[in-house]
């Protein structure tokens, strides 16, 4: 079983990366295509610290269930069967070589 120590570690650094990619993709793609297209609302698509607080917050509890899902409901990686065999593998995530009904998964 995972530590909540790498737990912790590993949430802030995915909430930390969620978040950079989401102000991102606010600042570069919707606020200024919600500001083109629906010009006549007045104050469209504002940006203040409460929205920011609030996406910060909900960012991280997605996160936090994210990396719980995978580091404490999912086996540990090594040879294992299963969907989320496959998936590591369709995906390309990280090396993995099948053989037979066993995979091995190096992330």
């Amino acid at each position: 079983m995972p530590s909540l120590q790498r737990f912790a570690v590993i949430t802030l650094l995915v909430s930390i990366w969620v978040n950079v990619s989401e102000v991102f993709r606010y600042f570069a793609i919707v606020m200024p295509a919600m500001r083109r297209d629906l010009a006549a609302i007045p104050n469209v698509a504002p940006m203040n610290w409460p929205v920011f607080a609030v996406w910060g917050v909900w960012d991280t509890i997605l996160a936090a269930f994210v990396v719980f899902l995978t580091l404490f409901l999912l086996p540990d990686t090594g040879t294992q069967n299963g969907p989320h065999c496959w998936l590591a593998h369709s995906r390309g995530w990280g090396s993995s070589s099948c053989s037979g009904s066993a995979c091995t998964i190096c992330v």
